[in-house]
């Protein structure tokens, strides 16, 4: 399916996800419950061939994981500081259309998106980590050094993202979630910053939240 965006080129041979956005998840216990939920749901199994829209491959390859490993274990024994170590990572960890994959959407931000005629609503979004990614390369790098098969474990169930407004985002009170199925390669991060929405993919997609769920939208929305 074609793609409207200029930036929509078919994805490189893989190579090293997006870059420090400050994204956290900041919701109080009752909202990180469900954000949680859904990623947990969504996590899956590194090894399956699911693949987006596009056709490209939603897991990374096993021989990407090693390479980016390689990079972690030099970032991990290198005299950086945590910060620039965390940067360094998240860095190597970026740029894929597997990268920050979105495995929820928050009612706010379908309202946003349906309100610009379902196109990217600019400066109105953000995607938030179910948890830190800074606790996360804290963990990564505080101590020892993981092993191959606990570090790709680790790095991939905790890159899962909502796509919310950035209200929620700063405030931590979250709207209602509905759930995206991140193998479908829906919201896929970009190559360069960002993630991907066309009208003919994730527009759609969202319409079909509004009719599914018959969500009620203002009438300057409807005309």
């Amino acid at each position: 399916m074609e793609r409207i965006r200029a930036s929509r080129t078919k994805p490189e041979s893989p190579s090293v996800q997006n870059s420090l956005n400050g994204l956290s998840d900041r919701c109080p216990s009752k909202c990180g419950a469900v954000i949680r939920l859904v990623c947990e749901q969504n996590a899956g199994e590194l090894d399956s061939k699911d693949r987006g829209s596009d056709g490209v491959k939603m897991k990374p390859k096993l021989s990407e994981l090693k390479s980016i490993y390689k990079f972690y274990k030099l970032i991990h024994h290198s005299q950086f500081s945590i910060a620039k170590k965390r940067t360094l990572m998240t860095a190597a960890l970026g740029y894929e259309c597997w990268s920050w994959r979105v495995v929820g959407i928050t009612h706010n931000a379908v309202m946003a998106i349906a309100s610009n005629n379902y196109k990217h609503p600019k400066k109105t979004l953000s995607r938030d980590h179910r948890k830190p990614r800074a606790k996360t390369y804290e963990r990564l790098f505080s101590g020892s050094l993981f092993p191959f098969e606990k570090w790709r474990k680790l790095v991939w169930e905790k890159d899962t993202t909502v796509l919310m407004t950035n209200e929620e985002h700063q405030s931590g009170v979250v709207s209602k979630i509905y759930r995206v199925d991140y193998r479908r390669g829906l919201f896929q991060c970009s190559r360069v910053a960002g993630w991907k929405h066309s009208l003919a993919v994730e527009g759609e997609f969202v319409k079909n939240l509004v009719l599914k769920h018959k969500i009620k939208l203002r009438k300057s929305v409807i005309e």
